[in-house]
């Protein structure tokens, strides 16, 4: 059972008592790291050196915890073959060291593995062998250990793969983790698989597992579960469908306990959920919620926390109330509002429309702030801003002379394909509203979508079409005499034909051929000539 070879210990074996590991299963223990403490040094002899089952439950049952935890993973492994059945045998004593073998082994297990940060693949086989450990009636100490590391080696593959991703992992493996763990593991192992975007059918089964749970489970969640859950609901339809609703409820029954940063998160992620199929009410439910929490702190938000706010409730009728709030905040505290931040406020207060007079203010503070040199907008913003009030402020002409006034004096090639984008949004084949130099600001834009190509220019450097002539008929005409110029070129000058030219050369191409061939005529004679000599010598020879 056991060799020593001069790089260490090795084990194998026909299911060896002390190691069980199967023939042929290539498994060699990692020797132990240097400097590693004399007491998991003598631990890792010993269990390499038991020959039977007895032997090696003895070594750990009388090793510490801390020793136990030291060893190799492919050595936990072995131990956890050899000590996988129940305890044999009629001796009390025997039984003990087995039963607490067992418990101290699968106590260690999850603490070897987080160390090792072994892969989730690993981890999956792992909970495999933990499931089946001890039998289907094992000690009631055994059983709640092995309870328990089945947890934690949930714990550990739902942070695999919140960090990683699944990869190649089958998931068929992860729908029988989350079927044997607690439902707060299956929901953070479901939060990752719908970060992931993930939408099979296991995930699907998967995630039936949380929407099935009872509302008492689900409350019982944590607040970074839910939030993560409702963040998944963004990336798959799958987990939107089986788990938004339960989840939305769940988080407005414990939402008066949330941070407020953790509030307007929620309600952010929760306007960019995909559909939640029968749960639509309970969604409804939680802005109603999130709006009781948020508006009295309005406030004491931070401007980006108001624009996401302001984002997430808008295009919800059941916040309207906390819209107008947040609008009627956002006039009261305009000074302290950059001016790019607040493009994205006035589109997200673009709800309550024109006449409401939150929404009036705003586009009055516009109408002014926008003749004042103070207010910073790169051209792209200007633009943005322009789409965005194109249609509810039309009729607004002091709004749009200023608006208009500086987008006219835009420098040339100021707007990126995104800010030109957004011009043709705001005056779609030029209508929109007006505004002075409006027509020319529009045609000076339309010549760069052709990437600004370079136009032919006749000699003195100026356009051809500068006489009013159509480019293409310019072109034309000019043709002809670019062809003459470029036949010159290669006739080295004069207007002779190509053909003239043949016709030149042909006396000289006659001359060359005559003297090839004369000089193939001479080269013939003369090969004759040594073939002669040749068969002369070889006649005196014979002679």
């Amino acid at each position: 059972i056991l060799s020593f070879a001069a790089r260490g210990p090795r084990l194998c074996g026909d299911w060896a008592p002390g190691c069980g590991i199967d023939r042929g299963q290539g498994f060699e223990a990692s020797a132990p790291l240097p400097g590693r403490a004399s007491w998991a040094m003598d631990l890792y002899e010993k269990v390499l050196r038991a020959a039977t089952t007895a032997e090696t439950a003895a070594a750990i049952s009388g090793a510490a915890a801390d020793a136990v935890t030291s060893l190799p993973v492919d050595t936990v492994e072995a131990v956890l073959g050899a000590l996988a059945a129940p305890a044999q045998g009629t001796d009390d004593t025997s039984v003990a060291r087995h039963t607490i073998a067992q418990s101290k082994i699968l106590s260690a297990l999850p603490g070897v593995l987080k160390k090792k940060a072994a892969p989730l693949g690993q981890l999956l086989d792992f909970h495999r062998r933990v499931v089946k450990f001890g039998g289907e009636t094992p000690d009631a100490m055994v059983l709640e250990r092995r309870t328990e590391a089945v947890r934690e080696l949930g714990e550990l593959a739902s942070t695999r793969i919140k960090e990683h991703g699944v990869g190649t992992t089958s998931m068929k493996l992860i729908r029988a983790l989350c079927e044997a763990v607690p439902l707060q593991v299956v929901a953070s192992i479901v939060a990752g698989l719908g970060e992931a975007g993930k939408d099979d059918e296991q995930v699907k089964a998967c995630a039936a597992l949380v929407s099935s749970a009872t509302p008492e489970s689900l409350r019982d969640l944590s607040q970074e579960t839910l939030m993560r859950l409702i963040v998944a609901s963004t990336k798959s339809e799958v987990v939107a469908e089986q788990t938004l609703g339960a989840v939305a409820a769940a988080a407005a029954a414990t939402l008066q306990d949330w941070a407020t940063d953790d509030v307007v998160k929620l309600l952010l992620a929760l306007a960019k959920a995909k559909s939640a199929g029968d749960g639509a009410s309970s969604v409804t439910e939680l802005f109603s919620s999130a709006a009781k929490v948020i508006a009295p702190q309005l406030e004491t938000l931070s401007v980006v926390q108001l624009i996401k706010v302001v984002l997430s409730v808008g295009p919800v009728a059941a916040s309207r109330p906390l819209l107008e709030a947040a609008a009627e905040t956002v006039t009261k505290r305009v000074s302290e509002i950059p001016p790019a931040q607040f493009v994205l406020l006035t589109q997200g207060l673009l709800p309550l429309g024109a006449e409401h007079c939150h929404f009036g203010k705003v586009l009055d503070f516009w109408a002014t702030s926008l003749r004042e040199e103070s207010t910073q907008l790169s051209g792209d913003q200007l633009a943005k801003l322009a789409a965005v009030l194109a249609t509810p402020a039309a009729s607004r002409g002091e709004l749009w002379a200023a608006l208009g006034g500086r987008l006219v004096s835009l420098p040339a090639g100021t707007l990126s394909a995104a800010g030109q984008a957004s011009i043709e949004a705001a005056f779609p084949g030029g209508a929109g509203p007006d505004f002075d130099g409006k027509a020319k600001f529009l045609t000076s834009l339309r010549p760069s979508k052709a990437s600004d190509a370079k136009e032919p220019r006749d000699e003195k450097g100026s356009k051809e079409s500068k006489n009013g002539k159509d480019s293409k008929d310019v072109k034309e005409s000019k043709e002809p005499e670019k062809r003459r110029e470029r036949s010159r070129s290669r006739g080295g000058g004069g207007g002779r034909s190509e053909r003239d030219r043949d016709r030149d050369r042909e006396p000289e191409r006659k001359r060359e051929r005559s003297h090839s061939r004369g000089r193939e005529g001479r080269g013939r004679d003369r090969s004759r000539d040594r073939r002669r000599s040749r068969s002369r010598s070889r006649d005196r020879k014979r002679r």
